[in-house]
């Protein structure tokens, strides 16, 4: 069996000073015998992801015994169960994407396997827009299940990946590499002027793995120029839906109001299922 993984979020007002040292105790217990591996001999992780800029926290697989010293740590201002922020078993035909539509002419087909692809026999969907759309704006993806380079071959570097993003296998039902190419490919993309980078590491988009990549992209805004810094930049979040009210839905809406305050646009999907949008 697997182990969980779980969202640890300091109380506001901690600084960097007392979360190392929150941190540091935690990794020293996590070394400890009686807290460092599972019922079956399995080691713990531990500390995974450390988070400074969305909030103070971290995510992580940690003992039982342990995730309930944690909760009881006077900092601590939750600790939750990371959850799936989209199913894969509910997925339909309409997954992600039900059309690109122009003059009431459809520009993508479906074949019989229920995958979107992109009609290569329909020219008109690139004539419709101009090839310098996106310039100087940087498109983050956070997303699933990996990404391709196929459709973005016409200027060499203007797609990236962050550290641990993997490439999509062939065949792979790959929704980052979906609306990577939506956004930005050379072929059918938008804005084909863009610089893209990517956060797609695990097969199932959850809240750790949001937070993740969220806290990368404050990261990589801070380490740009100043000048940099304030060129347009655009944050995609094809989430679907929480499953169920939590804590992690909470660390999730502060990690996205972060973004926004760094001044990233948030373009956020409304969802598959036709209950409920993606709501800050």
């Amino acid at each position: 069996m697997s182990q969980p993984t779980y969202i640890v979020r300091l109380r506001p007002g901690t600084n960097a000073t007392q979360f190392k040292a929150h941190t540091d105790l935690v990794a020293t217990k996590c070394k400890d015998a009686k807290y460092s591996k599972d019922a079956a001999g399995k080691p713990y992780a531990g500390i995974q992801t450390r988070l400074e800029l969305v909030f103070f926290g971290y995510t992580g697989q940690f003992h039982p015994d342990l995730l309930k010293e944690i909760d009881k740590l006077p900092e601590v201002e939750s600790v939750d169960q990371d959850h799936a922020l989209q199913s894969m078993e509910t997925r339909s035909r309409n997954w992600g994407l039900s059309r690109i539509t122009i003059d009431q002419k459809q520009f993508l087909r479906i074949p019989s396997n229920g995958t979107w692809v992109y009609d290569n026999t329909t020219p008109r969907w690139k004539n419709c827009l101009s090839d310098d759309l996106g310039k100087n704006t940087t498109i983050y993806i956070v997303d699933e299940n990996g990404y391709r380079t196929e459709d973005f071959n016409q200027k060499p570097g203007r797609l990236t990946a962050f550290a641990g993003t993997v490439t999509a296998q062939p065949g792979v039902l790959a929704h980052a590499a979906l609306v990577t190419d939506i956004a930005a490919g050379d072929t059918y993309g938008v804005a084909r002027d863009s610089t893209i980078k990517v956060w797609a590491k695990d097969k199932e988009i959850s809240t750790a793995s949001a937070l993740g990549g969220m806290e990368a992209i404050l990261q990589h805004r801070k380490s740009l120029s100043a000048d940099d810094a304030k060129k347009p930049a655009v944050l995609n979040c094809s989430f679907g839906d929480f499953k169920g009210p939590s804590k992690a839905s909470d660390d999730l809406l502060i990690a996205l109001r972060r973004v926004l305050d760094a001044g990233i646009i948030i373009v956020a999907a409304a969802g598959n299922v036709n209950v409920c949008g993606f709501r800050l």
